[in-house]
């Protein structure tokens, strides 16, 4: 098992190393040209970092150590490996490409905005962060004492739940935030189709070369 644990935690370097090797790249196509996929470059990186965090301390890095996860499995705080790591790691990601595919179907010669898909970005990871702040940890760390003290089924008992009311209904605060970058990225999702791009508002037409006549010519007839 702590072999296997070892194997699940260091799961996240190759995304590291991956991350790394484009942050490179992106800044030598910087360097040359515009770079024209900064919405979905933007989602990857926030699912490294999310990757990081959720797979990697919360999951790999301390859930998985079998002492720990004896007593912590089942608990608020192995939310916070659940929500960070399947969404912050994966949604995000998945996000990302849907933007990389958004951008390449419209081509150069249309608009491509990216604040609406640049502000859903902060909101989903504002949402994110409350839930952890506001409700997984304030939940989570009395929640695994009482497993210390109790056992695991009071812990997950009504009784054990009346006590953390409050902190039940301030998983609301991260809810909200996250269901408007849910909204928003719909609607950005459709105003990004083809159909609705905007086109840009001055576009070079091309130069027409002007049309010389030239009168015909009469040749005379074959012998």
């Amino acid at each position: 098992m702590p072999f296997g644990t070892m194997f699940s935690f260091i799961e996240v370097l190759p995304l590291v190393l991956l991350i790394i090797e484009a942050m490179e790249q992106h800044k030598l196509i910087q360097a040359h040209r515009e770079f024209e996929y900064g919405l979905a470059y933007t989602y990857i990186i926030g699912a490294a970092f999310w990757n990081f965090v959720g797979a990697g301390v919360f999951g790999g890095g301390t859930l998985n150590a079998p002492l720990i996860n004896y007593y912590e499995h089942g608990t608020f705080l192995t939310l916070n490996h659940a929500h960070t790591a399947l969404f912050g790691a994966f949604g995000l990601l998945g996000i990302g490409l849907i933007y990389f595919c958004l951008r390449y179907a419209a081509g150069d010669e249309y608009r491509f905005g990216e604040l609406a898909g640049k502000a859903a970005f902060w909101l989903y990871n504002a949402g994110l962060v409350l839930w952890i702040i506001l409700n997984f940890f304030p939940v989570g760390w009395p929640q695994l004492d009482a497993v210390y003290a109790h056992g695991l089924a009071y812990a997950r008992s009504n009784a054990f739940y009346d006590t953390t009311l409050f902190w039940q209904w301030m998983r609301l605060p991260g809810d909200v935030v996250f269901a408007l970058a849910t909204l928003l990225m719909a609607w950005d999702f459709i105003i990004k189709l083809p159909p609705f791009l905007p086109l840009p508002s001055e576009r070079l037409q091309p130069e027409t070369e002007p049309v010389i006549s030239v009168p015909p010519q009469s040749y005379p007839p074959d012998p």
